[in-house]
């Protein structure tokens, strides 16, 4: 398992499809600007209050970087590329 430092979270990529999250309509591949992920792990600073683990999060396209665990791509990310939470 991968632990991200200070100030960053550890997301798996959700897959690309169009799908509706509460209100919000969320399209596949003809968004440009933002990506969906969920959190898998994140820094010991950041505070259950604003981000858990299994939260779906909306973060801006080409943030963080990517690895590989075993079989599984991740992307670390900064707190400040965040755009929110999808609940």
């Amino acid at each position: 398992m991968i632990k991200p430092f200070r100030g960053r979270l550890c997301l798996k990529l959700k897959e690309a499809e169009e799908q509706k999250q509460g209100s919000i309509f969320i399209p596949g591949t003809s968004s440009k600007d933002y990506e969906v992920g969920s959190v898998v792990s994140k820094g010991e600073d950041i505070d259950d209050s604003l981000f858990k683990v299994g939260d779906t999060l909306l973060f801006m396209k080409g943030s963080g970087v990517k690895v590989t665990d075993g079989n599984e791509n991740y992307l670390i990310v900064n707190l400040d590329r965040i755009l929110g939470t999808l609940q």
